[in-house]
């Protein structure tokens, strides 16, 4: 029987696929299986399966359609999905994607999808759910961000019958099976471990040795700024990185936060696509404003007019060039060269830096809407995932149930001996 049901209540449907039919077909297996909730469907399947056997052996199968059912995966993503997706036709937003956004699209279908099911037709993986949702789960027990990678597999097939290379997608409604396990097991570890963010003494101990580093000229003035900058604003590096002087006023005491700075040096709007004006400290108006006259002094030496344009965190790089806009690990290596000359400091990154100042801020009794504001997240929702502090049960809640319990005390017995009802 090609209909069998499985220990879990559910029915596989394994069909045999005649070699004369399988190039026709588009598959390369002797068998197509797939699991389904009910005997009925299993049955409708089934049938299905059977009906395109009959009709790929009787030549009712269009020259076309067996060019399309063939293709593989691989071979249909390099084909029609990338060109669809660089021009923005692919997913919900509609939009043309960053160049960033489309060179780590395009890593992560070289280093993860393609290895997964790029020698597969698309009939093969599209007849068979359970074996895209399989791979996928396996490869999500190593890999973080399987979520991303679940959703551009759904884009292809759904791209692939929007233009007529499949009758149906039957990946797409089944993609939400595919489990996070490693991004689970990373969150139960930093929630075991206090999160992210640095406590209030672990960023003082952090203090002391960028002090200590900056006054023994260890750390030069320019990273210096840019530790306390990333800090007190809590924005991304990257939107750290794409500050210019023209977006600072340092009379009026504020910062707009309107560019991010991608991995290839280029200006690229915000994450959220915002602009933010964020008030900054009297302290961060006296170091931005003496770096300022410094890189001034700098770049008129090395023969740089400076514009209102200039970057105001740069670096010479490796091929000897002077005032690039910084890579994108440009503080990531800072504070590691930092924590090695004083071991004794946490572990921490940019990013963390970001969780720590909306953890303190929290615990200093800033709201989670003030907190999203300060971060520009879209929600509040996000913003609890950066606060790496427990929710706080006060009296308040315990005094109202008591005081309740207290007022039915109060009141007179009833006669009969009952409780008025």
């Amino acid at each position: 029987m090609s209909i069998s049901k499985t220990k879990s209540g559910s029915y596989q449907v394994n069909v045999y696929i005649p070699s004369d039919v399988r190039q026709a077909l588009g598959v390369n297996h002797s068998r197509l299986a797939q699991v389904v909730k009910t005997k009925l469907k299993a049955h409708e399947l089934e049938t299905n399966y059977l009906n395109q056997i009959n009709q790929a052996r009787m030549g009712k199968v269009s020259n076309l359609a067996v060019h399309n059912s063939a293709i593989t995966f691989e071979s249909f993503y390099k084909k029609e999905w990338l060109p669809a997706y660089l021009s923005g036709s692919t997913g919900h937003a509609g939009q043309v994607p960053r160049l960033s956004t489309s060179n780590l699209t395009q890593r992560l279908f070289r280093l993860h999808i393609l290895p997964l099911f790029g020698s597969y037709t698309l009939i093969e993986l599209n007849n068979n759910p359970s074996l895209v949702i399989d791979k996928l789960s396996q490869h999500a027990i190593t890999f973080a961000n399987v979520k991303q990678l679940s959703s551009y597999t759904s884009q292809v097939f759904a791209e692939a019958k929007y233009r007529k290379y499949l009758n149906s997608d039957n990946i797409s409604p089944e993609i939400h099976r595919v489990p996070p396990t490693r991004k689970i097991q990373l969150k139960r570890h930093r929630e075991v471990n206090g999160g992210d963010a640095l406590t209030v003494n672990e960023l003082l101990d952090w203090f002391n040795a960028v002090e200590y580093d900056y006054q023994s000229q260890k750390l030069c003035r320019q990273d210096y700024v840019m530790f306390y900058l990333t800090l007190f604003i809590g924005d991304r590096k990257s939107e750290t990185y794409g500050l210019q002087w023209s977006d600072i006023s340092l009379k009026q005491g504020y910062i707009d936060i309107i560019h991010s700075l991608d991995e290839n040096g280029n200006l690229q709007p915000t994450k959220e696509g915002k602009q933010t004006r964020v008030k900054i400290t009297h302290k961060l108006v006296l170091l931005l404003r003496v770096w300022k006259v410094q890189q001034f002094q700098q770049l008129v030496a090395a023969g740089i007019n400076p514009t209102p344009q200039q970057f105001v965190f740069t670096y010479t790089n490796a091929r000897g060039q002077v005032n690039q806009p910084v890579n994108p690990f440009y503080l990531n290596n800072r504070l590691k060269t930092i924590r090695k000359r004083h071991p004794e400091l946490a572990k921490t990154h940019p990013h963390a830096l970001r969780h720590t100042f909306a953890t303190i801020a929290h615990q200093g009794g800033a709201s989670m809407e003030e907190i999203s504001k300060a971060l520009t997240h879209s929600d509040t929702k996000t913003t609890r995932d950066y606060v790496d502090t427990p929710a706080i049960v006060t009296l308040s809640t315990f005094n109202k149930f008591e005081s309740q319990l207290m007022k039915a005390k109060e009141k007179p017995a009833n006669p009969n001996g009952f409780a008025d009802q």
